[in-house]
Parts: structure tokens; C-alpha cells; sequence
């Protein structure tokens, strides 16, 4: 996932792995593996097209990261930010809250589901 905010000069580049049973591939070595090589490759797009931003955030997001060896590794990866576990719930709660204020179409479809979600009314029909 990508994220641009000329204004500011910033650039987000983000890993995001939804294993909602948990993120494993393979053993936890393996695992740590492949989130370091995807972070370098997150390291060559940036370097190859990302020149003109002076701020780049990389980032990795993750639901559900067993708690031990991951927990502790992730965040030892150089340059990687992590919003894994009650972090990234947390976050999710921040949109939600957001979303339960804002009305107004974004323009971003996830967001919108988020504002439908949060502004359903469960009234109950009248008694007939």
C-alpha cells in the first residue's frame, strides 16, 4: 500500500498481511525472513521512485501476530514501523470513531462501509 501527501513531502509505503488465524509462514525464522525481504523491496521502490519525498515511512500492519518471537522481532527490523495486535485494533477503532462523526463521502470505499456500519439504525419495526 502506497500513501502520498505532497504537501507535506511524506510518503507511506506499507505492508499490510491480513492472516486473520495469524501471521505465520512456514516457522517464526521464515516469517521474520519475509518480512525483512519485503521491506527492502519496500526500500528499492522508494529509492527508485519515491526521490522527490524527504520523509518515507515504511510500515508494516498486521491483526494478528503471535504473541513471543514475532512480537519481539518486528520491531528490531531497522526502519520498519509496526502496528501489529492491540495496535492495530486500536487504529481500526480510531477510524471507526471517526467515521460514527464524519457523514460526508470520502471518496475512499472502505472508509464509506466503516461510516455505513457505524451509523446503522437497529430500530425495531412497529408492532403490527
Amino acid at each position: 500500500m502506497l500513501g502520498l501527501d505532497p504537501d507535506s513531502g511524506r510518503a507511506y509505503l506499507c505492508e499490510v498481511t491480513t492472516h486473520i488465524r495469524g501471521l505465520l509462514y512456514g516457522s517464526n525464522k521464515e516469517t521474520i525472513s519475509r518480512i525483512r525481504k519485503k521491506h527492502a523491496r519496500q526500500r528499492e521502490y522508494a529509492s527508485k521512485h519515491l526521490s522527490t519525498f524527504p520523509k518515507i515511512t515504511f510500515m508494516f500492519w498486521s491483526p494478528v501476530v503471535p504473541v513471543g518471537y514475532l512480537t519481539e522481532r518486528l520491531p528490531q527490523i531497522e526502519g520498519l514501523q509496526v502496528v501489529i495486535n492491540h495496535e492495530y485494533a486500536a487504529k481500526v477503532d480510531e477510524l471507526r470513531s471517526l467515521a460514527r462523526t464524519a457523514t460526508h463521502d470520502t471518496g475512499n470505499d472502505f472508509f464509506r462501509v466503516l461510516q455505513i456500519l457505524e451509523h446503522l439504525r437497529a430500530e425495531k419495526p412497529p408492532a403490527s
